[in-house]
């Protein structure tokens, strides 16, 4: 399974210099079994930016966008944890990032439902304890996806199983022990895990 994150021109953090461009993480990063998040005791500064994300259910090589829509179903909102400040010191030496978002349950995916149900409609919410933030989710993403499939399969197969992800606007979070973190879409809970 590969995780492939789209970087997102937007983010002051998470730049894209122009056209697409991804990374893949590997599929370690991803936390599994609703298991509590372990901070990595080595590192002082780690944030959080929440994500959607959608499951590749087909495989295909070479994509042309006006399919790429056939190659997911299922898709889902989470959160992806990162090392701040080791990413600033790997932008500033032009070097790839990967270390900085690669580390266990680094990215928490919500229950999967089908993009029907994700119409950019209701609202999106994410708590932090007793915080709230309401990150904008808005349904021509999809088109950002369909144009990422088209993209990575020119280079890559996808295959069943495979995830992409896409950041949600420029919220950071400071992350620390003991938080308890909640995603939902409209009235139903997505998503929620504790942080040790």
């Amino acid at each position: 399974m590969k995780i492939l994150y789209l970087l997102n021109r937007n983010d002051d953090e998470v730049s894209d210099l122009g056209g697409i461009r991804y990374m893949s993480i590997p599929d370690s990063s991803m936390r599994r079994n609703d298991n509590p998040v372990f901070i990595p005791n080595h590192d002082s500064e780690i944030k959080g930016v929440p994500v959607f994300a959608v499951r590749i259910e087909r495989l295909g090589k070479t994509i042309a966008k006006r399919f790429s829509h056939r190659y997911y179903n299922e898709v889902s909102f989470g959160l992806v944890l990162y090392k701040s400040s080791l990413l600033h010191k790997l932008q500033e030496q032009q070097l790839p990032w990967t270390e900085a978002f690669a580390f266990d349950s680094a990215l928490s995916l919500g229950k999967m439902v089908s993009k029907e149900h994700i119409t950019g409609e209701k609202v999106l919410q994410l708590n932090i304890g007793e915080e709230q933030i309401r990150p904008v989710f808005d349904s021509r993403l999809y088109e950002k996806i369909d144009q990422a499939i088209e993209h990575i399969s020119r280079y890559n197969t996808l295959k069943i199983g495979d995830i992409i992800v896409a950041f949600l606007g420029q919220e950071r979070m400071e992350i620390r022990p003991d938080m308890n973190i909640r995603i939902s879409y409209g009235l139903d809970e997505i998503l929620s895990l504790n942080i040790k």
